[in-house]
């Protein structure tokens, strides 16, 4: 990562757990119309997270040991 930084001048911070969460959730607020049920899925390295939206509410959230990395192995 600190290549990246020194490469492109820039820096990185990085996101996780509940402030993940809350910047997801207000990303996508504003696509989910109300009387619609909808499951989001955010299939990280370690962990996925499965989150049920209805009427544009989070009324349900479930994290698994399951991410990216131990599918590929």
């Amino acid at each position: 990562m600190l290549c990246v930084q020194e490469a492109l001048d820039i820096s990185i911070y990085i996101v996780e757990g509940k402030e993940e969460t809350l910047l997801i959730h207000g990303a996508i607020h504003h696509l989910l119309h109300e009387h619609n049920n909808y499951l989001h899925v955010d299939v990280g390295r370690v962990i996925t997270e499965v989150s049920l939206y209805t009427e544009s509410h989070k009324i349900a959230f479930h994290s698994f040991d399951l991410g990216s990395q131990k599918l590929h192995t």
